[in-house]
């Protein structure tokens, strides 16, 4: 009879603080695990939102860049810009190589840049140019929260100085600085990307 109520006493299963442990020690598993696999995807997702701002950031600044090393002055000794603004500029390129410059003008307002086009009314100096095309967004994601330079303006001076908005003759170089962010799956991440132009029409000793 005494063996018979020992094993009846050990076919008993778990008490009631063993399932409350078990579980609880479950759930802090699970609970790691989710973390663990919160943190994995949040940083895959800061990862794909920097990629994604980093490569329009560099289309954007590719066509600009592109734009400002065809810039040309259209009055001997005024310099290419007609505009050189932290935050807008407007210049003189022939961009579409038909041997008649074009007003080139970018401008920032909040989260945007924009870019317009204007065409000269006749094809030989002294150029005028009619109204500018409407506006297209060349970028649509800059960062709001940054406020400095877009463009900066540089001499051709060894060292090179900063060139004042009221002086857009003395213009040989822009750094241009560009900072936006991406979000994927409600992360934002933000890439800030800046690159030296040189005015190629206008002698310069900027390495």
């Amino acid at each position: 009879m005494a063996m018979v109520s020992r094993r009846i006493r050990s076919d008993e299963g778990f008490t009631l603080t063993e399932m409350l442990v078990v579980t609880l020690l479950m759930g802090m598993v699970l609970g790691l695990v989710y973390m663990v696999m919160g943190a994995v995807n949040s940083s895959a997702d800061t990862l794909e939102a920097k990629t994604i701002a980093a490569d329009e950031n560099r289309v954007v600044m590719d066509r600009i860049t592109r734009e400002l090393r065809q810039a040309q002055e259209i009055v001997d000794g005024h310099g290419v810009f007609l505009r050189a603004q932290p935050r807008q500029c407007a210049f003189y390129a022939d961009v579409d190589h038909d041997g008649v410059p074009e007003l080139i003008e970018y401008r920032v307002q909040g989260q945007t840049l924009y870019r317009s086009e204007a065409r000269s009314t006749v094809s030989v100096p002294p150029y005028t140019f009619g109204s500018p095309s409407p506006e297209v967004v060349v970028a649509g994601s800059l960062d709001s929260g940054f406020t400095g330079n877009v463009f900066t303006y540089y001499d051709n001076e060894d060292p090179a100085h900063e060139v004042s908005s009221g002086h857009p003759e003395d213009i040989s170089a822009v750094k241009l600085r560009l900072v936006s962010g991406k979000t994927v799956n409600r992360t934002t991440a933000f890439v800030d990307l800046s690159t030296w132009v040189k005015i190629r029409a206008v002698h310069n000793t900027i390495d």
